[in-house]
């Protein structure tokens, strides 16, 4: 961007209530000594300035409110989000040389920004005038990964895999570590070990890979409540990005107890910038998610058989227990797990759900004492149809 630009661009947004003034008028060029800062969170970095002619007097005291002097990131020419001046101390006067100091605001660690230092030069008819620092300067953080800058402000997910190993598997987990930039809207999350691989069926084919995460114990992710299971959605068919975002936020305006929660998030995988993604809640039994009474192996006979199950649907048909019903649906279940769940239960589970399908295709599906009411809960089974129309779920 030329220079003049910047200007103008810096023209506006400076002055945020504040009473400003100018340098005197022979204030004529801004130097730098150096080229760059490296910023650690929460800490400071200094670069000296030079002014000519040196005799040029500004307000550079950063605790008044007429201070004239700012950083212009110049891609932007706005003010730097994740760090500002904290002091401005004269080195050299006769010579016209000071020290600036940065500090980081703890925002992000994904930032390395060129910048400019500006110092009002006039003042007149409500509008200002600026000079620029003859060169830029980079200000960059020290957890930076060169490469991965994303201008979008979604928090990034950085994930390492042990020895770069590739993820090739949905079977498979690789050890790994994770650490999230919130981004100033989440906290951030420290580098926490954890396990990966990959999710989905047809997505898994696609160019970009959806992933499952697990935690070695229960974790919250960018306010969400801790859990140790998580996905991490691609979302490489849908150009919006926003198709599975407005499933989830439909579903959570119904009566269904719970839908999946989510987070935008950019990932940095190996060190490469994998671009946008989803970090959802996986469907798992759990009180923050699908909060049904826990089994157990020796829940064999009533009342404690009847459950929780979590069933699913999926034509995929690629469960350890699976079955398709007289009617030709495919069920499953998901719980109890495949480890746990013993043959009594499934036995009672899969006969549970031929009494409903019979009581569906029966003659007294709608008698109020033998009908499918007995089985279903109706305003949330009305609710989930809706939304499994709506989207056009096949």
């Amino acid at each position: 961007m030329p220079i003049l630009a910047l200007v103008t661009v810096a023209l506006f947004g400076c002055t945020q209530n504040k009473l400003v003034i100018p340098a005197t008028s022979n204030l004529n060029s801004i130097s730098l000594d150096s080229t760059g800062l490296v910023l650690e969170a929460d800490g400071s970095a200094s670069i000296d300035f030079k002014v000519t002619k040196a005799c040029a007097r500004f307000n550079h005291d950063i605790s008044s409110s007429s201070c004239s002097v700012v950083l212009r990131v110049v891609s932007t020419g706005n003010a730097p989000e994740n760090y500002e001046i904290s002091s401005i101390e004269e080195k050299d006067t006769a010579n016209g040389i000071y020290t600036l100091t940065v500090t980081d605001l703890e925002i992000s660690t994904n930032y390395s920004d060129e910048v400019r230092i500006a110092i009002l030069k006039g003042s007149e008819n409500g509008s200002v005038t600026y000079l620029l620092s003859n060169q830029s300067f980079t200000v960059t953080s020290s957890l930076y990964t060169p490469g991965s800058a994303t201008f979008t402000g979604l928090p990034v997910v950085y994930i390492d895999t042990e020895d770069d190993e590739s993820i090739t598997s949905k079977k498979e987990w690789v050890n790994a570590t994770l650490s999230i930039d919130g981004a100033g809207d989440y906290d951030n999350l420290d580098e926490t070990s954890c396990l990966i691989r990959g999710h989905g069926n047809s997505t898994w084919k696609w160019a970009k890979k959806p992933y499952a995460i697990k935690f070695e114990s229960k974790t919250p992710v960018m306010g969400l409540p801790k859990h140790k299971k998580w996905i991490l959605l691609a979302n490489f068919m849908d150009r919006t990005l926003m198709r599975n975002a407005i499933a989830y936020d439909c579903g959570q305006q119904t009566s269904l107890d719970w839908t999946p929660h989510y987070r935008y998030c950019e990932l940095v995988l190996n060190g490469k910038h994998h671009g946008n993604y989803m970090f959802v809640e996986q469907v798992k039994v759990d009180k923050n998610r699908v909060d049904i009474t826990e089994m157990e192996p020796n829940d064999n006979s009533e009342p404690e058989i009847s459950g929780g199950y979590l069933f699913e649907l999926d034509f995929h048909f690629d469960n350890d227990i699976q079955w398709h019903t007289e009617e030709g649906i495919p069920f499953s279940i998901k719980y109890p797990d495949d480890d746990d769940i013993t043959t009594k239960q499934v036995d009672w589970a899969k006969n549970y759900i031929a009494t409903v399908e019979n009581t569906l295709y029966g003659d007294d599906y709608l008698d109020d004492a033998k009908g499918y009411k007995k089985y279903i809960d109706l305003q949330s089974f009305v609710d989930y149809w809706l939304i499994y129309e709506l989207m056009v779920n096949h």
